[in-house]
């Protein structure tokens, strides 16, 4: 079992304009962490205008109300300053930071800069120039990022997955919008989507910092503390309605191989079984590589895993593969799902994948900027402070039993969402429609 000592202590504020502060002090802490949390970014997003958020994002390190891009950039420099707006499209994996519930904006610099950080940053969020030529260059990059992920089977196939899963809803509808929605974006679109979406009463801060909280409230209330609150109402995304069959979406790739997502919904975070099935899948997870990868070589990359909004959540196996091999490596994923449902995993198992929640949340944590981005998303889904106790306690209580329970009501084979990027023999499309 796991130990916790945990050294810090927290305040969480909510102030009379509706921003949500919570501030973590860490003794001997050297790095001053912000993270800026807008609440509920795809549901919030104006119909037709799908990656607004996204775009707004990307043009806040583009100069502020008194600083252009030059100047921002030179004295975000001179305090060692680190700030991430968005995805990075040339690091593998990073994007599990991105998400259709939320948008996010983390800073850091060292401690001694921390007045000098807060003041800086607070100007890069909530006072952005939208120059015009500065947002024509994010536009076109934004564009290019699109046509190189439409060759990408993998990114084809996520956003196929994510378009029949929450059909007709937001969360329809890419993080980065699509080349036609950016193009009908105008500076106008931009300054009230940030005027709206990062109000006040949207949004969430975090800092980790080694100072006491009163210090970093009274920066605060002189800061983002005095932002007029608007009356802005966010809105919640729609629960997904459950497949009552099984529905197969293709999109055919110039690629040899093919991508291929497949998954449900699922509960969201403030279900009980929300924490059993993010364990269910990583023992899927596991069994998917060994079996798949290593022993049949018949993947290039496979996994599982769940996400979570709210009020409902997903689970999703996704696998690269070679075309001849798209059958036999969807027919095996349904194998693995039906062996958990049915017969459970075994005790090493619900062993190592517990290990694995807590090991990657843990190693996640290291640095003072991810302890920011985490307790800023805990708040937003509604958990305690701190949360990682109690997530502890969930779970030393998670077994066999409780797994199989919930990767029976969850992972079915009858029922599901199959979404597939690549070259796909026709023949194999039909087989696929047949299971």
């Amino acid at each position: 079992s796991f130990a916790l000592v945990d050294r810090a202590s927290y305040h969480r504020e909510e102030l009379t304009n509706g921003l949500t502060v919570i501030v973590k002090t860490i003794p001997d802490n050297e790095v001053f962490a912000l993270m800026v949390l807008g609440k509920n970014r795809s549901a919030n997003e104006p119909e037709g205008k799908a990656g607004i958020t996204d775009f707004v994002n990307r043009c806040l390190e583009r100069g502020t109300a008194t600083r252009t891009s030059a100047e921002l950039a030179d004295d975000l420099a001179a305090i060692g300053a680190q700030v991430t707006l968005y995805d990075n499209p040339y690091i593998p994996y990073d994007d599990r930071y991105t998400s259709r519930a939320f948008s996010f904006m983390k800073f850091e610099t060292i401690e001694d800069y921390a007045p000098r950080g807060l003041a800086l940053f607070s100007e890069v969020a909530f006072s952005p120039a939208f120059d015009s030529a500065e947002v024509e260059n994010v536009r076109q990059s934004m564009i290019g990022v699109l046509r190189r992920q439409g060759s990408s089977p993998r990114e084809v196939a996520r956003d196929l997955f994510f378009g029949e899963l929450f059909g007709g809803t937001p969360y329809s509808q890419p993080i980065m919008g699509t080349p036609a929605t950016l193009a009908g974006i105008t500076v106008a679109d931009l300054r009230a989507h940030h005027a709206r979406f990062y109000s006040p009463e949207n949004t969430i801060l975090a800092i980790v910092t080694s100072r006491p909280a009163d210090e970093i409230m009274s920066w605060i209330a002189s800061g983002p503390g005095r932002l007029a609150n608007t009356g802005f109402v966010s809105q919640s995304p729609a629960v997904p309605a459950p497949p009552q069959q099984i529905r197969i979406v293709q999109v055919p790739l110039e690629k040899e191989q093919v991508a291929l997502y497949l998954g449900a919904p699922t509960p969201g975070a403030g279900h009980a079984d929300a924490i059993p099935l993010d364990i269910a899948a990583g023992i899927l997870s596991n069994r998917l590589y060994l079996n798949l990868r290593e022993k049949q070589g018949l993947a290039y990359s496979v996994g599982a895993g769940t996400d979570v909004d709210r009020t409902f959540g997903w689970f999703a196996a996704s696998m690269g593969t070679g075309a001849e091999n798209y059958r036999k490596g969807v027919s095996c994923i349904l194998l693995e799902l039906e062996k958990l449902s049915l017969d459970g995993p075994t005790a090493a198992e619900v062993n190592r994948a517990r290990n694995e929640v807590w090991g990657r949340l843990m190693s996640a944590k290291l640095s003072a900027i991810n302890q920011g981005f985490y307790l800023a998303v805990d708040e937003f889904l509604g958990r305690p402070l701190p949360y990682d106790q109690q997530l502890l306690g969930t779970l030393a209580g998670i077994n066999q039993e409780s797994v199989r329970r919930v990767a029976a009501q969850y992972f079915r084979t009858n029922a599901f969402v199959l979404a597939t990027a690549g070259r796909i023999p026709p023949e194999e499309a039909e087989a696929t429609q047949g299971q």
